[in-house]
């Protein structure tokens, strides 16, 4: 059971005087200094997310999870469809790719050598001495 008391203020309390503050860090008292106490400098992040948990209600905790679970799985598939498509593109270039490029490439210099062959002499070609003559 609860139980309540009437509390009688203090007509004469003293009043307080403003106090004036300068830059000096002589007349900062150690209470300020007692905060700095709780501070873990070997805390890691992990356990300060961790000591955050209280603060998020569980359905918004649970609602972040599930979103953040299928992000990463969604990503995850991604980049597992890009590797093997990247894998395919780049086999089938080069099983079908490089034989064709030294196909066309040899024909390429087949049409030169007919080009070279019927702008000069034909008898250069077979016989270059036969142009000199015997002498």
């Amino acid at each position: 059971m609860v139980k309540v008391e009437l509390v009688e203020e203090d007509v004469n309390v003293p009043v307080q005087e403003p106090q004036v503050f300068d830059d000096n860090a002589s007349n900062v008292s150690d209470d300020v200094y007692d905060d700095e106490d709780e501070f873990d400098i070997n805390e890691t992040l992990a356990e300060r997310v961790a000591a955050l948990k209280d603060v998020i209600p569980p359905q918004l905790r649970a609602k972040l999870l599930s979103t953040f679970t299928s992000l990463s799985d969604l990503v995850q598939s991604s980049v597992n469809f890009g590797g093997k498509s990247l894998w395919v593109i780049t086999s089938s270039t080069l099983l079908l790719g490089v034989p064709l490029s030294l196909c066309i490439l040899s024909e390429q210099q087949l049409m030169e050598m007919e080009k070279g062959m019927q702008l000069g002499d034909p008898n250069s070609v077979l016989a270059p001495e036969a142009e000199a003559g015997v002498v």
